[in-house]
């Protein structure tokens, strides 16, 4: 069982539709992100599902900056077993 209690009721608990703020509350208690701010920063940022950080250095955003890269991390399964995918991670966004 899990018990949370926030700021009031989530309007969804799908990643891709929550806007509000007891709904994002919810969902980082159960979901992953590709990343998440470094302890104490605003500014930095730690793999969570990706492998890396994005970087003009590393490859990962393109010269124009349009286009970012997010290597996934592998062997991450949902709770019913199946495998995460490139097409999962798209889907939410």
């Amino acid at each position: 069982m899990f018990v949370y209690v926030g700021a009031g009721d989530a309007e969804t608990l799908d990643p891709s539709k929550a806007y509000d703020t007891a709904s994002s509350e919810i969902i980082f208690q159960y979901y992953d992100n590709l990343l998440s701010y470094k302890e104490g920063s605003l500014s930095e940022f730690q793999p969570m599902l990706a492998t890396k950080v994005p970087s003009v250095e590393n490859g990962l955003i393109s010269a124009d900056g349009k286009t970012y890269t997010f290597p996934i991390r592998k062997g991450v399964k949902f709770h019913n077993g199946a495998k995460l995918t490139p097409a999962d991670v798209e889907y939410t966004l």
